[in-house]
């Protein structure tokens, strides 16, 4: 059976290019998109899909935000797997790789989103394997209620510990006089690069065409 995913970002073209590369691996079907924090908490507890892209950064709520609010609303749900999609540096990256299955840089990159996806197969995989192997999570045994809460007791503070970190970054470069870096998608020919909205000089538009010059 092929993977079953959301792709959740407030930026068309970011979705447009995702869908395109997941089309292009095979073995993937998007069930549905989501452009913001709200969207995609409804989409994930419709659909329950096996995998979810999730942007960081988006309007309402972000990606961290959206998972607590999933498990905040039913501890009981399984959570899919999650890849987020970023355009923070390293330094943020590195965290987030320890509580997802990967992470996806802006602009993406077809072999990276393929490696990607051979991770999300072994975790569904393994996690399959461990359902069936365990006669008491069929049954609904009590001995496993402990368990879960555990989990997802551990997954929330994972979560808020991400948070306050991304949080305390932003401030840091507020406070040094960096403030709020923003990200804007170009089109140049056939690529989409990201570039930081403060090395924009100016944005021109005639007839129906935009130009940025950086």
């Amino acid at each position: 059976m092929p993977l079953t995913a959301l792709i959740i970002d407030d930026e068309p073209l970011a979705r447009q290019e995702l869908q395109y590369l997941l089309d292009a691996a095979g073995d993937v079907s998007v069930v549905a998109q989501g452009t913001n924090g709200i969207e995609a908490v409804e989409l994930i507890r419709t659909h329950k899909p096996d995998v979810i892209f999730l942007d960081v950064r988006m309007p309402g709520l972000d990606g961290f935000a959206v998972l607590k609010k999933v498990l905040a609303q039913d501890r009981k749900m399984k959570l899919p797997q999650v890849v987020f999609a970023t355009a923070f540096d390293q330094y943020a990256v590195k965290a987030f790789e320890v509580n997802a299955v990967d992470y996806l840089l802006k602009p993406f990159d077809s072999k990276r989103v393929q490696r990607t996806l051979e991770k999300v197969r072994e975790r569904v995989s393994s996690a399959t394997e461990l359902v069936a192997e365990s006669p008491g999570s069929v049954n609904g045994s009590a001995e496993d209620e402990p368990l879960t809460a555990s989990r997802v007791a551990g997954a929330e503070a994972k979560l808020d510990a991400l948070l306050k970190m991304v949080e305390e970054r932003t401030a840091g470069g507020a406070a040094g006089g960096m403030g709020r870096s923003g990200k804007v998608v170009v089109r140049a020919q056939s690529r989409l690069l990201l570039v930081d909205q403060k090395d924009l000089c100016f944005v021109l538009i005639e007839e129906g065409r935009i130009s940025v010059v950086m």
